[in-house]
């Protein structure tokens, strides 16, 4: 508790004849002399006198307060203040803030974490887990939003939910975890996401999504674990959604294959999706090693008759759709010299591995040699690959040895064409072979497809700069061009116009007159003006005597009529002679 203000009080003393009943002021009082009559006082509220016979009263300090008469003053209760002197009462803490002891002057802001709901408060409570406060002097807490939490009490900030965590509604005191098949990979997270498909969470708690490995997929969202491929069926690489059925001719024996394995010589996988190879009947065989295919089917045995005949063996027990099967027989479009041998022009030697043959059965020999597409070719012999057309070239047959130039209003921007693009309108190619097409140059144009040149434009039309000119523009008014293949056109000089499309500028007409270039149409003479010639550029002023009215063109001026005189020159009319005066002759200037 704090001390009243000390002060030394004068004690008056008088003896017998002090004037007091008992002889002296009790402590609360002090001495006072009115009129001189000597009596006590009682000291005012707001001060304090602890002595006898005291000559006045001491004020109350900041932090304490009294009544009237009293000997101390009175300390502020906890959770209350006082920060003046003098005074009769003390003042409650607001909300948000506390005094902890008495005899406070000033109370104290909750801190940060804490919060004061009422007021008079001795101490501030505590945020509860869950919530927080940021700011000093407040009066409630508020919770962690979804994605953060707060797990003790006295919390300024919330924390986020860490990686695979999350929090779906506001003041949570801990995050949850994500479950089987979710993952969350960012903090302060208010959901999980479901694994996609080809994918799995096996924990709880995961930030990411593992990749279903070689042999397994998963086939919904949400996996907690990846499934084995079931025999006949695989999946090569990672992250695959389902297994798929190995190709007729291989098979996958157990669950979880990467790869299907080709049958063995001698066998064959009729269906897709087999877990194993059965042999061949009686009568046919496989021989895989052979064939750029595995085989889906056995063929008949080949009659030593047929084989190396260089003939084409179209029969029903035969294959027909490979080339060099039965050691030298060919079908269309095959090698010159069996099937190992150097392939003819325009035409290249099958990889095995990609050769695709149709027919039934669907096998080829590795030896094979197929068509080079349209917009391919080969030049020599023993090619293994087709090369594209180059820039500016095509073909549109297969088995070709060459390709050929694209002609002049053609071009090829990209190799491997099987025909060339006409130039658009705007555009030409004057020769043959060209990659791209030219643009119409100034003062030309072309509004064709196909061009191999650009026209001029005409006289009186213009075209800007290199651009796909598909057309000339009219020269605006008051401009000409007077020869084909303008790039602009030229203004009207003063005293000429021209309208749209023009090849010459006009001369103004008599009476008329232009005064700027590049204009449409020429103006009458004003009123008091004239113009007796071409390509005036202004007009001439009537003289005195003389006048024109401006309603038309204007090539001279007249004469004022008899009775009438004009003294001025640029007259519109003439006045007539005022009473008492004359003009008996024409153009008369003054009376």
């Amino acid at each position: 508790m704090r001390s009243a203000t000390a002060l030394v009080l004068f004690v008056a003393w008088c003896g017998a004849n002090f004037g007091l009943a008992d002889g002296q002021c009790d402590a609360g009082t002090y001495i006072q002399t009115i009129a001189k009559i000597t009596s006590c006082a009682d000291c005012a509220a707001g001060t304090y006198n602890p002595y006898v016979n005291a000559s006045g009263c001491v004020v109350c300090s900041a932090g304490f307060f009294s009544g009237a008469r009293a000997s101390v003053c009175t300390a502020c209760d906890a959770g209350q203040f006082q920060n003046e002197t003098n005074t009769t009462a003390c003042m409650n803490c607001t909300v948000g803030f506390f005094a902890g002891s008495e005899g406070e002057t000033e109370c104290v802001a909750c801190g940060v974490g804490w919060f004061g709901a009422t007021d008079a408060l001795t101490t501030c409570t505590a945020c509860a887990a869950g919530s927080i406060q940021n700011v000093s002097g407040s009066s409630d807490c508020f919770n962690c939003s979804a994605g953060y939490f707060g797990s003790t009490d006295g919390e300024s900030v919330c924390d986020a939910c860490g990686l695979g965590r999350y929090t779906a509604i506001d003041g949570k005191t801990v995050c949850a975890d994500c479950m089987f098949g979710e993952f969350q990979n960012e903090t302060g997270s208010t959901m999980c996401h479901d694994c996609i498909k080809g994918q799995y969470a096996g924990h709880t708690r995961m930030s990411e999504c593992a990749v279903c490995v070689s042999g397994t997929h998963a086939n919904e969202s949400k996996a907690s674990k990846c499934t084995d491929c079931g025999p006949g069926q695989f999946a090569g690489g990672d992250g695959h959604t389902q297994c798929v059925d190995c190709a007729a001719g291989t098979y996958a024996a157990s669950a979880d294959a990467s790869e299907c394995v080709a049958c063995a010589p001698g066998q064959l996988a009729e269906d897709e999706g087999s877990s194993a190879c059965v042999d061949c009947s009686p009568g046919y065989f496989s021989d895989n090693t052979s064939y750029a295919e595995y085989l889906s089917v056995c063929v008949l045995t080949r009659p030593e008759s047929l084989l190396g005949d260089g003939i084409c063996d179209l029969s029903s027990n035969f294959n027909t759709h490979a080339c060099g099967w039965d050691g030298g027989d060919c079908c269309e479009d095959t090698c010159a010299v069996g099937p190992f041998g150097d392939c003819t022009l325009g035409f290249t030697c099958l990889d095995p591995a990609s050769a695709n043959f149709s027919g039934t059965p669907r096998v080829a020999a590795m030896s094979s040699c197929a068509a080079c597409h349209a917009g391919t070719f080969t030049s020599t012999s023993g090619e293994s690959v087709c090369l594209n057309c180059s820039l500016g070239r095509f073909i549109d047959e297969d088995a070709a040895s060459e390709c050929s130039p694209c002609a002049p209003g053609y071009y090829a921007g990209v190799t491997g064409l099987t025909e060339c693009v006409a130039c658009s309108p705007g555009q030409f190619a004057t020769q043959a072979g060209h990659s791209a097409c030219d643009l119409c140059g100034a003062g030309t144009h072309t509004d064709a497809n196909a061009s191999t040149a650009c026209v001029a434009c005409d006289a009186g039309q213009y075209a800007i700069g290199t651009a796909e000119h598909t057309a000339c523009v009219d020269c605006p008014n008051g401009t000409f061009s007077s020869s084909p293949d303008a790039s602009e056109c030229l203004p009207c000089t003063a005293g000429f116009y021209a309208a749209g499309a023009a090849t010459i500028c006009t001369a103004c007409g008599a009476g008329t007159f232009g005064n700027a270039s590049n204009m449409s149409s020429c103006d009458n003479c004003p009123a008091g003006h004239y113009n007796s010639g071409l390509g005036a550029s202004k007009c001439t002023a009537c003289r005195v005597g003389r006048f024109s009215d401006g309603v038309a063109a204007t090539t001279g001026c007249a004469e004022c009529a008899l009775g009438h005189f004009q003294n001025e020159s640029t007259a519109s009319v003439c006045e007539e002679c005022v009473s008492g005066f004359f003009a008996d002759s024409l153009s008369l200037i003054h009376i």
